[in-house]
């Protein structure tokens, strides 16, 4: 093998290992975001049965934190609170852009997915539950939707989209 193709391997070889570890390095690092649910976000149980859902905190991924509070209105299942008590996953679809269109950079999309507790305002009754956000600024997966679902754990599954508007705001 000729010098000069060593060295151009050897330099090859350094940046790849260079771009790898900064990428590696960069997916670590603490994102922290404001969740904001100001818009109510409406999901419907297969029984027809609609919530509400509103709400607003922060939360961080690496390590996973969060600290978050809303409300939440159904008909049938009670209305009351609800305080997020675990950061279960949260996949980001990307910040600044929205279906093609620029919009402020600190701007971000993805599906987070909470562990909450809900307080029953009339009966004070506790029940657990998974609260999903979905926004799609970013490049979301064709099949997401923009809104909240919620599912309260042995009273019902609201697991189908009627609207929503939200958005996650990336602090750092």
């Amino acid at each position: 093998m000729s010098r000069a193709l060593r060295i151009a391997s050897l330099v090859v070889c350094v940046l790849f290992g260079a771009g790898t570890q900064r990428s590696a390095f960069a997916s670590s690092q603490t994102q922290t975001y404001e969740l904001h649910l100001e818009v109510p976000q409406v999901s419907q149980a297969a029984n027809g049965e609609m919530v509400s859902i509103t709400g607003s905190g922060v939360y961080s991924v690496h390590p996973k934190t969060v600290s978050a509070t809303g409300t939440f209105t159904s008909q049938s299942s009670g209305s009351g609170t609800w305080v997020a008590t675990q950061l279960l996953d949260f996949q980001p679809y990307g910040c600044g852009i929205i279906f093609g269109t620029p919009i402020p950079p600190n701007l971000c999309g993805g599906k987070l997915m909470l562990r909450v507790v809900l307080t029953d305002s009339t009966s004070g009754q506790q029940f657990d539950g998974v609260l999903w956000v979905l926004c799609l600024i970013g490049n979301p997966p064709s099949s997401a939707g923009e809104g909240a679902r919620l599912d309260i754990i042995g009273v019902n599954n609201f697991n189908k989209i009627v609207s929503g508007g939200n958005v996650f705001i990336k602090t750092s």
